[in-house]
C-alpha cells in the first residue's frame, strides 16, 4: 500500500533542515520504536521488624528470623546468591502518645529481595507454602519485574526498529522536498529503555501460628502484566548542495 505524503510532511521537511556551524546544510530526523513486553520476573521483598527493651534481643529475634526465611528460600532450592539483603537497621524506638516522648526501647529492622522466574503455578505454590510458615515479625510485598537480559534484548531491537525508522523518514522527506543526503553526520539515541507500565507491588501479611484458622494463599490465575516500552534515536544527515 502506497503511503501518501501530507502537507504536513513537507513542512516537517522544511523545518528539520538547518545548518552546522561550518555552515554545511543538515537534516535532524528522530526515529521512533515501541515494543510491548511482558515482565518475565516477580520480584519479593520481605520485611522485618522487630521490637524490644532490649537491644540486643531485638537485634537476636530479628537474625533468627532472617536466617529462618534465607534456609527457607534456600529449602525451596533457590539460589543463595539470588537472595539480597538490601536494608538493615538498628534504632531506638519512642512512644509520641503523650506531650513528652518516651523512650520503649529498640526497633530492629531488615528487608531481603529475591527475584524468581515467573511461573504462575510455582509462583501461587510459593505463596501457599510461604503462608504456612509461622514468621513471627515478617510481612512481604511482590511486583512484576523485567530482567537485565530481556531489558537489553529489547533495548538493542528498538534500536534498530527506530533507526530504520528516521532512515525511511529521511528518505521519504528528502525525495518529497527534492533534497540529496550525502551520508550521516551522527547518531543519538537514549542509554535506557524507559517507560515501563508495572502493576503496583501487591502487600500481603501470610497468617501466624496463633490465629486459629490458615489463610488459603492459592491463587493460580496469577499473570502479569503487559509493559509498553518506546526508544527514541535522533539522526542528522548532511545534505549534499544541488548544482
Amino acid at each position: 500500500m502506497k503511503r501518501i505524503i501530507s502537507i504536513s510532511l513537507l513542512i516537517l521537511a522544511i523545518s528539520t533542515v538547518c545548518y552546522s556551524q561550518n555552515n554545511e546544510k543538515t537534516l535532524k530526523i528522530i526515529g521512533k520504536a515501541k515494543q510491548v513486553i511482558t515482565p518475565d520476573l516477580v520480584n519479593f521483598t520481605f520485611n522485618f521488624s522487630v521490637k524490644d527493651k532490649n537491644q540486643l534481643e531485638a537485634q537476636t529475634n530479628l537474625t533468627n528470623e532472617t536466617n529462618k526465611l534465607v534456609d527457607f528460600l534456600l529449602s525451596l532450592k533457590y539460589n543463595k546468591n539470588d537472595i539480597k539483603l538490601s536494608a538493615f537497621s538498628i534504632s531506638e524506638d519512642w512512644n509520641y502518645d503523650n506531650d513528652k516522648p518516651k523512650k520503649t526501647g529498640y526497633e530492629a529492622t531488615s528487608q531481603i529481595e529475591i527475584a524468581i522466574r515467573f511461573d504462575a503455578f510455582k509462583i501461587s505454590n510459593f505463596i501457599d507454602t510461604l503462608g504456612k510458615q509461622n514468621f513471627k515479625y515478617m510481612n512481604y510485598s511482590f511486583a512484576n519485574e523485567i530482567s537485565e537480559k530481556l531489558k537489553n534484548t529489547t533495548r538493542d531491537s528498538l534500536i534498530q526498529n527506530a533507526i530504520e525508522n528516521a532512515i525511511y523518514n529521511a528518505n521519504t522527506i528528502a525525495k518529497h522536498a527534492k533534497i540529496e543526503l550525502a551520508g550521516i553526520q551522527s547518531i543519538q539515541y537514549n542509554d535506557y529503555v524507559f517507560n515501563y507500565n508495572l502493576d503496583s507491588p501487591m502487600s500481603i501479611n501470610p497468617p501466624s501460628l496463633k490465629n486459629s484458622q490458615y489463610i488459603d494463599f492459592k491463587i493460580y490465575n496469577l499473570s502479569l502484566k503487559e509493559s509498553e516500552i518506546f526508544e527514541e534515536v535522533t539522526i542528522i544527515w548532511e545534505i549534499k548542495n544541488k548544482p
